[in-house]
């Protein structure tokens, strides 16, 4: 874009004009602003976020855990 910028590079090591250099190449060059939603309620959503699971069967969120004696019998059996 044509913008030039000066960055002083003396006591510093290879590694952070390394950072320095790739951090100067992510850069547009355009002015930093922050960005605003283009709108604005007065009673947000009280739904939470969503996730994977959100409408999922809650059959695939269970887990089926052994009872003590089938842990003891396949203790055994392993041995």
């Amino acid at each position: 874009n044509g913008a030039v910028k000066e960055e002083a590079l003396n006591r510093k090591t290879a590694e952070d004009v390394g950072q320095l250099i790739q951090k100067m190449v992510n850069q547009s060059g355009l002015d930093i602003i922050r960005i605003r939603k283009p709108f604005h309620t007065d009673s947000p959503s009280i739904q939470g976020q969503w996730n994977p699971f959100t409408n999922k069967s809650s059959v695939l969120n269970v887990q089926a855990f052994k009872k003590e004696t089938e842990k003891q019998e396949a203790a055994t059996e392993a041995k």
